[in-house]
């Protein structure tokens, strides 16, 4: 079987305000900068990585309070996805959607010789809710595995991480859950939980907080040392190139109190300007769902945000994202990240001015 789905993605344009893929707007790029200079000094490229990453695990256990044996390095929290899906090797695979990397999940799966189910996100008037009874109720065996983005992508909703394994923790299947939007998510826990379930494998992604898309680094977490293991044989020997190594090992060492101090300015800025972006974008029309996180997900019946979006990148030099690809949405969607006040309120207007003009053509 060959999927159908477009492999679609944010970031794919070269614009001067890119709200089409979420990074963090106020990220250490001083810090990533000197370090990234002290690297290339060092001339890290011209050699390869550890591929055991044993330096890389022991930075990341410290900076998030866990045991560096229960981490594995990605390229990624994509990579992480697929790693974790092969080394389970699902018989049906329980997709919580609309959902960031469904094609991924579903080419995996369809490789794998996996059936895929999907469950919805439930959708009201101004938010949408994750549908953990329904999950629950499934008869859910030990050759399942749920995914599960939370925070969720692209909705903005999130669910407290407590309840979350309460809900989960005790089914026979594992459950995959990506939370690569967690340090920017105010209140989602940044460290990770040493007494996890065994049945949960957790996914992380630096490329968003950091807000180093290029260099794609993420990392795999779980208390299943067999899962760990699985996991780690299936690996590429140098998934995560000596660049990026070499940058982790300099900021989580030696700058880890800096970084969280960034990560709470950058929560201080979700919290302060998502409401208030928000509030614009429903001024000019748009029904804006609920988030707790640092991007939207609006909605405008009879608007194609594709034809919208080409407007602002040729017009303006300024991305959203279509929803594209993501299932139980359409061409009416599209998610809008979170910046800083001047770049948000300079996206509103942009945005009014396109939507006016389609709708005078239309």
């Amino acid at each position: 079987m060959v999927l159908s789905e477009e492999r679609f993605h944010g970031g794919k344009w070269r614009v001067r305000l890119d709200f089409s893929s979420n990074m963090n707007p106020v990220a250490p790029l001083n810090l990533v900068d000197n370090a990234l200079r002290r690297c290339v000094e060092e001339k890290a490229y011209l050699r390869y990585p550890d591929y055991t990453y044993n330096g890389l695990r022991e930075a990341l256990a410290s900076f998030y309070d866990i045991d560096a044996h229960s981490v594995i390095p990605c390229n990624g929290a994509a990579e992480a996805l697929v790693l974790a899906l092969a080394a389970l090797k699902p018989r049906r695979v329980l997709l919580i959607v609309p959902s960031y990397g469904e094609w991924e999940i579903r080419s995996a799966a369809i490789a794998l010789g996996a059936r895929v189910e999907s469950f919805m996100m439930r959708k009201g008037t101004v938010s949408f809710g994750f549908p953990l009874d329904a999950l629950v109720e499934e008869d859910c065996r030990g050759d399942d595995v749920v995914v599960i983005c939370n925070p969720h992508n692209p909705t903005g909703a999130v669910i407290g991480r407590d309840r979350l394994l309460n809900a989960l923790g005790g089914l026979e299947c594992r459950v995959i859950v990506d939370e690569a939007y967690a340090e920017l998510t105010p209140g989602y826990p940044v460290e990770m939980p040493r007494d996890a379930p065994g049945n949960i494998v957790f996914i992380r992604s630096m490329t968003k907080w950091m807000s180093i898309p290029g260099l794609r680094l993420g990392f795999l977490y779980t208390s299943d040392r067999s899962v760990m293991e699985r996991i780690d044989m299936l690996r590429q020997p140098w998934n995560v190139n000596s660049l990026a190594e070499c940058l982790a090992l300099k900021l989580l060492v030696d700058n880890k109190n800096e970084l969280m101090e960034s990560i709470e300015e950058a929560r201080s800025l979700v919290a302060r300007e998502g409401p208030r972006l928000a509030r614009m974008l429903g001024e000019i029309g748009l029904n804006v769902y609920a988030s707790s996180t640092c991007f939207l997900l609006v909605e405008k019946h009879g608007v194609d945000f594709a034809v919208v979006n080409e407007e602002l990148v040729r017009k303006h030099g300024i991305a959203i994202r279509p929803c594209i690809g993501f299932t139980g949405l359409g061409k009416n969607y599209a998610r809008i990240a979170v910046r800083r006040r001047l770049e948000n309120q300079a996206l509103v207007n942009s945005l009014a001015r396109v939507l006016e003009e389609n709708s005078r053509v239309g």
